[in-house]
């Protein structure tokens, strides 16, 4: 088993309100797609965490959706009533065909990849799907021990690394005094 599904089965574990639910970040992603046809619109929820926007999804009446997370320990606990797949990204993706999803869809994640990992990782995102809405925390995280927030970078410094994967980054909005913020991409 990878690093990643082993931190995250101990955290899941012992830490049963750790990735709770943020009111704010959730009506941030529903204002966003409050618009979108949730009939044709397919979205992919990388590193899904205990599925708050997969029911949050649900419940705007989006029909296709599917949650991706390391950690069985997650999915066992949080994930029964949502379309998942306990995997990590990579040998998941390899078996996706280009723009397989309309949406990617990825918070609370790009600060977890290792720094030299993190441009294959943005390139494999655009690979599945034009669109992704991003979200990305700059701070620290030490769950058990361990420092999970491997990338804490300000804004500028996560532009710069999307521009040059994606050919339109906009910003969409801060949160907790700019520690986390959203982004839409597309290629």
């Amino acid at each position: 088993m990878n690093d990643y599904a082993d931190w995250y089965n101990k955290i899941y574990k012992n830490r049963p309100t750790y990735n709770n639910a943020d009111k704010a970040k959730l009506d941030i992603i529903k204002n966003l797609l409050k618009n979108k046809n949730v009939e044709s619109l397919s979205i992919l929820d990388v590193g899904c965490g205990r599925g708050h926007y997969l029911r949050l999804f649900r419940e705007m009446g989006f029909k296709s959706i599917l949650g991706i997370d390391p950690s069985q320990e997650c999915a066992t606990r949080y994930l029964t009533d949502v379309p998942h797949i306990v995997s990590d990204f990579y040998s998941f993706a390899k078996n996706i065909p280009t723009n397989q999803y309309n949406v990617v869809f990825c918070t609370d994640v790009l600060e977890h990849i290792k720094p030299e990992d993190i441009d294959e990782f943005i390139k494999e995102l655009t690979r599945l799907a034009p669109y992704s809405v991003l979200g990305i925390a700059n701070h620290s995280d030490i769950q058990e021990g361990i420092q999970l927030h491997l990338i804490q970078e300000p804004w500028s410094w996560w532009e710069k690394k999307l521009r040059n994967i994606y050919n339109e980054v906009n910003y969409l909005e801060s949160l907790h005094s700019n520690k986390f913020f959203f982004c839409e991409c597309k290629r």
